[in-house]
């Protein structure tokens, strides 16, 4: 969870088939410009979550 300055200000694990309502409560914060997916189990960049 990035704010617009690029700065990390938190992090979560949530199962693939629950991100929907974790995503959406994430940017529902103003603070927060956008977010970074990554697999848990080793770590990989999967994409890059931009508030429209």
């Amino acid at each position: 969870i990035f704010d617009s300055a690029g700065i990390m200000t938190a992090a979560e694990i949530a199962p693939g088939a629950g991100l929907t309502p974790v995503i959406e409560r994430m940017l529902s914060d103003p603070q927060i410009s956008y977010l970074h997916a990554h697999n848990a189990g080793r770590g990989c960049f999967a994409a890059r979550i931009d508030r429209n």
